[in-house]
């Protein structure tokens, strides 16, 4: 058994006991799913409308869209999980403080960070009101100034309200669930919830925690994961086909209001399985071992991405490589691996002068001189099996 107490999500350990199994799967699925977020949000505030299904804008549409948008519920229902698993070690104070710790207190300081780098664009905006300041530094009551950080507010708000959780989905767990979802796919929660799709999420994670067996045991197998792999990618499909099938006016039409807010929940789901189903696939490689060497830095690189993402395009653009540019695609294409290998050498370089500093801007979580160790042991030849993976990246 290996402790772990920790996703992206997550401070420093509590001492959970975890299979070495999960334990190494979190920390794949930590990087799996965070990777195509980059994608998302490059380049930044553009997104593709593709005419044509078989144009390459429909596909990085597809990439940005398809993908990148259906990674982060599977995060959201392990830190569920492992929110149950710490409840049984904490009360929740304590629970409460470090959750706060773990994801308000990166929150406020990226967004500080990025407003400082950003101070033109801030100061220019007219009529900023206290609120509009406070919710820019913490997301109080909408989107913070760096907006992808807002799950970090959210997977917050709902690790405080853990106990209604448990309580509701040990007495009516269908019903709850249930609810949960017609509230993803139709109704706005805000201001509690910015994502309607976390409470979800973060409840599939708690019910899991609380009785694994109807959600894992009938899955077993590789024909019900064949099944399974084969519905998701068809949901994904469908999910892709929509802004060529539909028009616009239909699109922004009640009926096709619901049925767009249900297809993006059902892909959403689809992300979930397909990303556990691929993390699988990563764990059974003799690759396993490389993956999990960028876990412990993943909080450092989710954090930081709008930053260097913006940094990577306004280069990109003063040597011409705008959105109209015939480079363009393949600027789309490498750009979040850019953004990736920039995150990675950050953090490991930070970590290396002030570990301390480093702890701070990722929320408690300090990587070990070990795992700071295996970053440059990457090039090193392949080692085999999943037992090469070695010690869980949580510290």
């Amino acid at each position: 058994m290996h402790k772990n107490g920790s996703d992206i999500t997550e401070g420093p350990s509590i001492g959970i006991e975890i299979s070495s199994h999960l334990s190494a799967m979190i920390d794949i699925c930590r990087v799996i799913c965070i990777f195509p977020i980059l994608y998302t949000h490059f380049p930044p505030y553009q997104g593709f409308h593709p005419v044509s299904p078989l144009s390459l804008d429909a596909v990085m549409w597809f990439f940005q869209d398809c993908i990148g948008r259906t990674s982060l519920p599977l995060l959201t229902v392990i830190s569920g999980y492992l929110a149950v698993q710490q409840s049984r070690r904490r009360t929740w104070w304590q629970q409460a403080v470090h959750r706060f710790v773990a994801l308000m207190v990166p929150l406020i300081i990226w967004d500080v960070i990025a407003i400082l780098l950003n101070r033109s664009r801030f100061v220019g905006v007219t009529h900023m009101s206290v609120i509009d300041t406070v919710n820019a530094v913490t997301g109080l009551a909408g989107y913070p100034f760096v907006t992808p950080l807002y799950f970090l507010r959210d997977i917050f708000v709902c690790s405080i309200c853990l106990p209604i959780f448990t309580l509701c989905l040990r007495r009516a767990r269908n019903i709850v669930i249930v609810v949960l979802a017609l509230c993803a796919a139709f109704i706005q929660l805000r201001p509690l919830f910015l994502n309607s799709s976390v409470p979800l999420f973060f409840a599939l994670g708690c019910a899991i925690a609380l009785d694994p067996m109807p959600f894992g045991a009938r899955w077993e197998g590789f024909g019900h994961k064949v099944w399974l792999a084969g519905s998701a990618l068809a949901v994904w499909g469908l999910k892709a086909a929509v802004p060529f099938a539909t028009d616009l006016a239909w699109r922004k039409g009640v009926i096709g209001g619901m049925t767009e807010g249900l297809l993006t929940l059902t892909a959403r789901v689809a992300g979930a399985i397909l990303f556990w189903l691929l993390a699988e696939a990563i764990f059974r490689s003799r690759y396993a071992w490389r993956m999990r060497a960028f876990a412990p830095f993943m909080m450092f690189i989710f954090c930081a991405q709008s930053l260097i993402i913006g940094l990577i395009w306004a280069v990109a653009r003063r040597l011409g490589m705008d959105i109209d540019s015939p480079l363009f695609p393949l600027l789309f294409f490498v750009g979040p691996l850019m953004v990736f290998i920039v995150g990675s050498a950050a953090a490991v370089a930070i970590g290396s002068v002030s570990p301390s500093l480093l702890s701070i801007l990722m929320g408690g979580r300090n990587p070990t001189r070990q795992q700071f160790a295996r970053i440059f042991t990457l090039l090193e030849p392949d080692k085999t099996g999943p037992a090469a993976a070695g010690r869980s990246s949580v510290p």
